[in-house]
């Protein structure tokens, strides 16, 4: 059967099947490329942690050193012979201050700052301690003391110092009992009948008049006499409510009023001491609704207790928490944001009566949170582009880091896309392996027949039957 007229076979030349195995080769090589890219970019993904979170949104952050930041170097004082001049061994010699040493202390206390005093392990003065300073004075002078209480005296000394100039004397009815009196550098704003701390060295044991008695106790040399407050037992829901009130309103952008000082800490009383008569599964749990009505008038839930669903820890510290009715010593504030708030805001700022530096790793164990708290007011605050962000305020009674349960469907995608990949890998090799065998393989069936086709040509010129194809 001869070919139909212009129907002509093409055979692929060797040259052609060479090119076209490059071809399929660099194809099958980029795809492998793309399939490892495509899974190191995946896994990459998943192991990077998220960036500041609190800092891209321009929220202030906060805080200190903390407790285990610099070491604080605190001078020591060296003059043992000025110290060797107090004479407070008998009632009549603590009738009069030593002059020269006390003013040497004062001068040293401008050298001490409250990480000093921490450094050196303050204690603070009341009748037990007055008691064990008052039967062996020397060897305690120069310890670090803090006397805290009601002030009963104040008088003012010249002296003959230029350096001192001006030394401020009184009594104080501490706040655990019994007497102190102290020596300070700065003039007092404190008047008689105020709470007031001092932060000093002990000096001697004086007896001095004070509400109409001779009343003996430790003298404190310190740099200055600081407003305190008296110790705030936790309201009742209802003078709390009643407080918030009267005290507390919303801030506006032109007019902001701030944290009011004494709801504030009210407010932390309540939630340090009484946030457990509160039935938190009946409290509402925030979302966009209720932070979307808190945003038009805060006053209905002032004070009132919510729940903080699964959210992200945007950015938390702790930080000193200052002179305070509540005797904290630090306190931990912060931003808690979620997703699913949408409208007026996306985040809340919160400020608890606890000390919690773990929450500081937001990018880390603490990226998630759950909490319990107040509301006590919405705030502004500006950003760190400058622009003005409105927020509610919370006071918190637990912020609890929140470990998501491990899903086991994401390990499963990501071990099937790894041995997906692997096998993928191996699958090309093998095809490009198998692609050269074939290439071999057809270049020499090709080299064959042309060297056939030669014979045979050779076969029929030279007139003999040519030689057939094996």
């Amino acid at each position: 059967m001869s070919s139909l007229p212009g129907k002509q076979r093409n055979r692929m030349t060797l040259a052609e099947a060479e090119a076209m195995g490059r071809r399929d080769r660099r194809r099958i090589l980029l795809l492998a490329i793309a399939v490892v890219v495509l899974g190191a970019g995946y896994f990459g993904t998943r192991m990077m942690s998220s960036a500041d979170d609190a800092e891209d949104q321009g929220f202030p952050m906060g805080g200190d050193e903390g407790p285990d930041g610099p070491q604080i170097l605190t001078l020591p004082f060296d003059d043992d012979e000025l110290l060797a001049q107090i004479s407070d061994g008998s009632p009549e010699t603590r009738l009069i201050p030593s002059t020269e040493p006390l003013e040497g202390l004062l001068k040293y206390s401008v050298t001490l700052q409250a990480r000093n005093y921490e450094a050196l392990g303050i204690r603070e003065v009341d009748a037990a301690v007055a008691e064990e300073l008052a039967s062996d004075p020397a060897s305690h002078r120069v310890e670090a003391l803090r006397l805290r209480g009601r002030l009963a005296r104040l008088v003012t000394h010249k002296s003959d110092d230029p350096a001192i100039g001006e030394r401020h004397m009184g009594s104080i009815e501490l706040e655990g009992g019994g007497w102190g009196h102290f020596a300070c550098l700065r003039p007092v704003e404190m008047a008689v009948d105020d709470y007031v701390r001092l932060d000093g060295v002990f000096a001697q044991i004086l007896r001095a008049e004070a509400a109409g008695e001779m009343r003996e106790g430790p003298l404190v040399a310190g740099r200055e006499l600081m407003r305190s407050y008296e110790v705030l037992p936790a309201p009742t829901q209802e003078e709390l409510w009643m407080q918030l009130l009267r005290e507390v309103t919303d801030d506006e952008l032109k007019q902001q009023s701030g944290i009011p000082h004494e709801a504030q800490w009210a407010l932390m009383a309540f939630a340090a001491e009484r946030a457990e008569e509160i039935d938190w599964d009946e409290a509402p749990e925030v979302n966009s609704d209720l932070l979307n009505t808190i945003a038009q008038g805060g006053d209905f839930f002032r004070g009132k207790p919510m729940r903080l669903p699964i959210c992200g820890n945007l950015g938390a510290w702790t930080e000193e928490a200052g002179e305070n009715p509540l005797r904290l010593e630090r306190v931990t504030r912060g931003w808690i944001g979620n997703n699913t708030w949408r409208g007026s805001t996306g985040v809340i700022q919160y400020l608890g009566p606890f000390d919690k530096p773990e929450l500081a790793d937001h990018d880390g164990e603490a990226r998630f949170v759950v909490a319990r708290g107040f509301f006590l007011k919405t705030v502004f605050y500006e950003r760190v582009d400058g622009r003005p962000g409105r927020a509610p305020f919370f006071v918190m009674s637990s912020v609890e880091a929140f470990d998501p349960p491990l899903d086991p469907t994401t390990r499963q995608i990501l071990w099937g896309v790894l041995v997906g990949t692997v096998v993928m890998i191996v699958l090309i090799f093998w095809l490009l392996r198998r692609d050269a065998r074939s290439s071999k393989e057809l270049q020499a069936e090709l080299v064959r027949r042309r060297r056939a086709r030669r014979d045979r040509q050779a076969a029929a010129e030279a007139g003999e039957s040519p030689p057939q194809d094996s």
